[in-house]
């Protein structure tokens, strides 16, 4: 039993690591948005000065620019910190000192296809240690559903003849994690 719980203790922080690291990439890009919102503020507010030498635009104009250039800057700052946060955060879990001087390298956006919904059930059934229990304790090893095709057994607490069918569904391309 102390076996099982370690492994599931292990699990766990590989988990907790993993989305950790994938919230560090994720900010890592809005780190990188939220700079080219600053340059293209920056830029705007550049075109708006010369209007304003030119008395093409009011004062007013360009005291926006300025503010926009402003929110821009803060916002910069505020997702620096948190991705500087999350990398410390990261380092210190990882016992990895030298992450403080990285950044992560991961595509967020790359698609993989990762079979149809039912070869993915399949592997789902097969290796969750949850899904066994759960399938023993309810008596449908191996089933679909606990009560296939026939009436779930809270479908008195709803008041109608509620039915669990398994029904397919196109799982189509998911995010590689």
């Amino acid at each position: 039993m102390a076996a099982l719980q370690a492994l599931e203790n292990r699990e766990a922080f590989l988990l907790r690591m993993g989305s950790m690291f994938l919230e560090w990439t994720a900010l890592g890009e809005q780190l990188a948005i939220a700079g080219e919102r600053l340059r293209l503020t920056e830029q705007q507010l550049e075109q708006v000065e010369s209007k304003r030498s030119a008395n093409l635009v009011d004062e007013l104009d360009v005291l926006r620019s300025e503010d926009t250039r402003r929110i821009a800057r803060q916002g910069l700052l505020l997702v620096e910190s948190q991705w500087k946060a999350k990398r410390a955060e990261l380092a210190v879990l990882a016992r990895l000192p030298e992450l403080e001087s990285l950044t992560p390298q991961f595509d967020l956006y790359q698609r993989v296809d990762h079979g149809s919904s039912d070869e993915i059930l399949g592997r789902l059934k097969q290796d969750s240690r949850l899904l066994g229990l759960v399938a023993k304790r309810t008596g449908a090893a191996g089933a679909g559903t606990p009560w296939p095709g026939r009436a779930h057994p809270a479908a008195a607490q709803f008041g109608g003849p509620a039915r669990v069918e398994r029904r397919p569904r196109d799982t189509g391309q998911f995010l590689r994690l």
